[in-house]
């Protein structure tokens, strides 16, 4: 059998020995290797018709060749950001006759198919993150058996516990952290260390753990600047020495900054953008306690101090107001990102393709989400569009990437979210996410939802998001105890929600005609 290994994306200490390894173990069982140079550029660029290519491009492994690669970080084989199935047209080798459909991108696969074929390679190994082993996927559905060899500083590869590179981006951050503290404390500062994690903030959280740092802020989590200037200036104060000590991932985020628009189910939109339960609830009871001091009810849910942008009763009235907080973000320059959720039904109104024709045009940093439960009130929508996904199947025409979500994972959508919303915030444009979901009733509580088949509700009600997730949790051995005072603060947070509701009393008759516009009256002025 004849092996080929290639390293893609960026380099990090390890990738040589793993190399070395491979080539050993392949000996031992009597296989022969090929490295193949700068990534998946090594396929891309070769020239089957040209005797050099071989040289430039592939490089025959055995042991005497790796011998002492290991002595030394990086890897001997160079790498790329090559991705074969996404080439821009000026990176298409000359020898390849093939053009790019409207000046988009030319996918190379059936070109690297040739290529491994008449090489006589039998199984990749690429070693990288995401980007590389997104196209060893990319090759796996083709056909072509892949081992992917997780790479990353960041330990943030999806499906695997430890990436190559992780270990030794600690080691090296503890080790700069404690000849750091020395001159923090010299000179009484607060000092604060940047480290690996667009996306994942476990090597600033692990760094932070192993060399007892004070805070670490992680990707995950947005943290709010005032309440960390605060604590840190408290850990340095309480430090004899005078000073403090953080970790803070690259992908980290400020908190309460993003804003959303949602449907009138926004309930749960406008509570995790952390509007008070208490106002939700009164908001719905209608009473002065509510977010709209109860003039709104259930279905107009809104607190702008908490970017929760309103809830709209309306088919798609807010998709343009989304289009505007996005264009407000960009010509501010203060990058927040807008979220905007919506319904099926909402694909076949006209807001809908105005909207996402002018953010994709002005590359505007919103995230559009259509929550798909199959029906618009009490009609399927499979009965009334020509394409199997409302949403994801038309988001070419506008020049986005088809996105289709299990919107019952919870896991699966916040990755989804993550890779969006981020690429919202450099400055890349819009995405178009069609979560799969269902609901649990009718369309209100005057619908038995009779129209639905019931083995259809009892296919989905079996995959229910809070008991998959429950699930998951136990799988992966997360202590039931745990599990079960999550419910019961859960559930406490709701009675005191609860009765603050019903201790506050309804709202005065004289705020009938206040807040109706922006000077907080109610005349209008020409």
């Amino acid at each position: 059998m004849r092996i080929g290994i290639l390293t893609g994306g960026g380099d990090v200490p390890g990738l040589n020995a793993c190399i070395k390894s491979v080539v050993t173990r392949a000996a031992e069982e009597g296989h022969e290797v090929v490295g193949i140079r700068r990534g998946w550029g090594g396929l891309a660029y070769f020239n089957p018709d040209a005797p050099e290519s071989t040289a430039s491009n592939l490089i025959p492994l055995d042991a005497g060749v790796v011998r002492t690669i290991d002595r030394t970080g990086g890897t001997f084989l160079h790498t790329s950001r090559t991705n074969p199935a996404k080439m821009r047209p000026e990176e298409v080798p000359e020898f390849l006759t093939v053009g790019a459909p409207d000046g988009g991108t030319v996918d190379l696969t059936p070109h690297v198919l040739r290529v491994l074929e008449s090489r006589e390679i039998d199984v990749l190994i690429p070693i990288g993150g995401d980007d590389t082993l997104s196209y060893g996927l990319r090759l796996h559905e083709e056909g072509v058996p892949v081992i992917a060899i997780p790479k990353t500083m960041d330990n943030d590869v999806h499906g695997t516990d430890y990436c190559i590179g992780f270990s030794t981006a600690v080691s090296r951050g503890v080790q700069f952290i404690h000849s750091l503290r020395t001159a923090a404390g010299s000179h009484e500062r607060i000092a604060v260390v940047e480290l690996f994690g667009r996306y994942s903030g476990e090597t600033s959280l692990v760094t932070a753990y192993l060399s007892g740092v004070d805070r670490a802020v992680i990707s995950e989590v947005p943290f709010d600047i005032d309440k960390l200037a605060g604590l840190l200036l408290s850990d340095q104060a309480s430090n004899p020495s005078n000073y403090a000590m953080m970790t803070i991932s690259e992908g980290a985020r400020l908190a309460e900054g993003d804003m959303i628009l949602a449907t009138y189910r926004g309930h749960n939109h406008t509570l995790l953008r952390g509007a008070p339960m208490a106002s939700l609830l009164g908001e719905c009871a209608g009473r002065s306690i509510g977010c709209c001091q109860g003039k709104g009810g259930s279905m107009h849910l809104t607190d702008v101090t908490k970017g929760a942008m309103g809830s709209y009763a309306i088919v798609g009235a807010h998709m343009p107001v989304a289009l505007g907080t996005a264009w407000s973000s960009q010509m501010r320059g203060t990058g927040e990102v807008t979220a905007c959720f919506f319904g099926d039904g909402t694909t076949n109104i006209g807001a809908f393709h105005e909207s996402l024709n002018l953010a994709a045009v002005w590359k505007l940093p919103v995230v559009y989400v259509c929550e798909n439960n199959l029906y618009m009130e009490y009609t399927p929508i499979s009965a009334v569009i020509p394409v199997e996904h409302p949403a994801a199947d038309r988001a070419s025409a506008y020049g986005l990437e088809p996105i289709v979500v299990d919107g019952n994972d919870a896991d699966a959508v916040y990755e989804v979210a993550v890779r969006t919303v981020e690429r919202a915030r450099r400055g890349e444009g819009p995405s178009l996410v069609e979560a799969l979901t269902y609901r649990h009733k009718g369309h209100s509580r005057a619908d038995p939802g009779k129209y639905r088949p019931d083995e259809e509700v009892a296919a989905w009600m079996a995959r229910d998001p809070l008991d998959i997730y429950r699930a998951r949790l136990e799988l992966l051995g997360f202590p039931k105890e745990i599990v079960e005072e999550i419910d019961r603060l859960a559930l406490a947070e709701v009675d005191d929600a609860t009765a603050q509701v019903r201790a506050a009393p309804p709202p005065d008759p004289n705020t009938l005609l206040t807040d109706l516009w922006a000077n907080g009256g109610s005349e209008w002025r020409n």
